[in-house]
This record gives C-alpha cells, structure tokens and sequence, in this order.
C-alpha cells in the first residue's frame, strides 16, 4: 500500500469489511468522485469477497490495503489454531495502521474480527467509526448468547453513527437501544450494472425464463429459533410449478447454493418440473450481470421484507423483480416504494409470475426500476451522503 497524499481538509478514511463486495462497491463508487480512501482487505475473514469474486480490476491498486492472514483452515484441529493465531497477529499489527485514520467504516462488524480491535476502538473508542449495518449482523448476532453477541451489541452502540443499509433494521436498532442511527442506500455502479442485450442460452427463446440467485433457504436445513434471514423461496417453486402445470412455457435458472439447496433438488424433482429447471454453480459478477440481463424476471427472497445488492443490480439492469418488501418501512425510510412486484405468499407468486409473462408489464416494470436506481441508489447520489456522513463523523 503506497503512502496516500490527502486533499486538503478531506477526512482520512478507510473502508473494511467486504462481505458480498459491499466494501469495494463504495471505496470503488468514492474514487469515481474524486474522493481518495482506502480500502482494507483480510484473509482471516470468512466470507468475504475477493476482488477476484468482482469480475473487473480496481481503479487504483495502490490504495488497496491487504493487511495479510489467510482463510480460516479447515484442517487438523491444529491446522485451525495455528491459522487463527496467525490471523489475530498480523491484525494486531494492523491496529497501528488503523490508528492513523480519521474515521474507520466498517461493514458487516469487521471492527469485531480482532479482540484487539474491539478493545481498541469498540471499547476505548480511540477513533470514531460509523457501523454499517448488512444483514444478519443487527438482525441475528445481537440477540444471541455469548461473547460474540455482547460484542455485536457494544460494537453497534458505541458507534459514532450507525447506518442502515435496509429498511427492515429500524425495529432492530430500537431493540438495542441505538440512539444514532438512519438509513443509508447501497450504493450501486450504473455503468457496470445496466442493461444490454445477451445471447440467451437456457431455454428456448419462446419460455420466459425467471433467473433466482438468492440462497435457498427456507429455514429447513438451518432452523435455529432466533433466524430472521431465511428466503422462503420454496414458495416460488411451488407456484412455478403450478404455472408450468397449466402449460405456461417457463423456465427457471437457479444458483445452487444455501443451506437449503438439496431439498430444492428435490422439490423441483417430486413437483415433477426438472425438465423447466437448470441449476447453476455459483458465479463471479461478470456472469451474475450476464444472467441478469439474459432473464425476463429475476426471483429473490420472499421472507425477510428487505432487499440486497441482488435486487439493486438486477433493477439497474432494467429487470422486474419478485421479492417481499415491507412498503411501510420503505416509506419510512425515505425511498418511496420500489417498482417491483411485491409478493410473500405461494398464491401471490403465483399471480405476480402469471403477471409477468406480459412483455408489456416487464417492460413497464423495468423502465420504472432503471429511474428509481438512478434516484436512490446510484453513485453520484450515494457519495455525496457519505462525504457527510465522514464530514460529521470527524473528530473536531
């Protein structure tokens, strides 16, 4: 990592915790502004993306910090304990670097990966830093037991701010008694997610093909109690299935992955419509957005009432969407109500799917989602609510 020269009066940043690329999505949307950052990037954290995972080439690899370790081993039990020492060394290491910033944004409770790090800031609060919230990290892991929940708590309430990347969080955000905290946009690439026309290459050109990239999950295979991030997309199956019943020429293209993906395999062949359904292997972004752009309706999840980066993308790229929003805390948040077909239940799906097969209505649908991306989501509108957000998180 080369010595970055700071603008006069602009607050030193860096940017960790890249769980699904949300991480590079603004260090990368921010340098497209003018505004240079760093981005942190570790090994030791599990599931996080790889730039490699983007399918394109950062900007500027020399503001990219790599701060070593390497995946967590899933070896010999000593395997695994050499591995971990290893990583929370070279992260303590990491923490004379982090020290020289003057704002940290973290994603996904990165801060929590090291106990020196949480000591550091999450504890002592050396230096300010805003708390981007992603998912199950203020839905689930606050309101577990143990020492990683108590460090998701103080980690989100000893925040200098603490941000909300999806509407659904204001309930888990009063539950944990956070006084600071708002909604803020994923921010999404127009230029890299737009739409273009591609060579179709599952089913025949007269079947309207419906692409879900979401995990399969539907809380069979992992039911713990306190789960609120399950998809419910076994209720799309189903209603997909009684379409292509009735003879309606579909076809679906689903990723297969998530704790539930066997038992889907298996729904798909007892609904007796394996011959309407391609299972595909996970893919980097440059195929996600091919496949995005192939489809006619992109199927996400039907439980949670949020949405992902899934939903965004596709939208950008001119798609209708199936997925379950909660409108109200839509409103609330500020966005308005997303132009996508707002559906929970088997029957719903299966009204929306029959919907969709009207290229008029996808059409109408996909137009409306390029607009509100541009509105909502897009970089130019994103990096400037950051730039304040860093502004007023600074210390004085």
């Amino acid at each position: 990592m080369n010595k970055l020269k700071w603008n006069l009066g602009q607050p030193k940043v860096v940017i960790m915790g890249n769980l699904a690329g949300g991480a590079f999505s603004m260090w990368k949307g921010l340098l497209k502004t003018g505004f240079r950052t760093h981005l942190m990037l570790s090994n030791a954290e599990s599931g996080i993306a790889g730039l490699e995972a983007e399918g394109e080439e950062p900007p500027d690899k020399s503001l990219i910090w790599r701060c070593g370790g390497r995946p967590p081993s899933s070896g010999s039990l000593g395997a695994r304990i050499l591995s971990m020492l290893t990583n929370q060394f070279l992260l303590m290491l990491a923490s004379f670097r982090l020290l020289r910033y003057d704002i940290i944004h973290s994603l996904a409770g990165a801060l929590c990966q090291s106990p020196v790090w949480f000591f550091l800031f999450c504890i002592l609060r050396l230096k300010p830093y805003l708390a981007f919230a992603t998912g199950s990290d203020i839905r689930e892991a606050p309101f577990q037991n143990g020492l990683r929940a108590w460090m998701a708590r103080v980690y989100f309430r000893n925040a200098k701010k603490v941000l909300l990347l999806n509407i659904d969080m204001v309930a888990f955000y009063h539950k944990l008694g956070i006084k600071n905290a708002s909604f803020f946009p994923f921010m999404i690439d127009t230029g890299k997610y737009s739409p273009a026309k591609v060579k179709k290459t599952i089913g025949t050109p007269d079947e309207t093909l419906f692409f879900m990239p979401s995990h399969l999950d539907w809380g069979e295979s992992d039911n713990k109690p306190d789960r609120t991030s399950t998809k419910g997309n076994d209720r799309f199956i189903r209603a997909f299935a009684r379409c292509v019943k009735e003879g309606e020429k579909l076809k679906a293209a689903i990723l297969y992955r998530g704790p539930d993906k066997a038992l889907a395999k298996k729904l798909v062949e007892s609904l007796g419509i394996a011959d309407n359904v391609e299972f595909l292997p996970e893919m980097d972004k440059r195929s996600l957005i091919s496949h995005f752009r192939m489809a006619d309706v992109i199927v996400d999840q039907f439980d949670i009432g949020a949405y992902g980066t899934s939903m965004l993308e596709a939208m950008a790229c001119g798609k209708p969407v199936l997925i379950f929003l909660a409108m109200d805390c839509a409103r609330k948040s500020g966005i308005g109500e997303p132009p996508i077909a707002c559906v929970s239940t088997e029957d719903e799906i299966y009204k929306a799917i029959k919907a969709l097969l009207d290229p008029g209505h996808r059409n109408e649908l996909g137009s409306a989602s390029i607009e509100w991306i541009e509105k909502i989501h897009s970089i130019p509108v994103v990096a400037a609510r950051l730039l304040e957000e860093y502004k007023a998180g600074r210390p004085s």
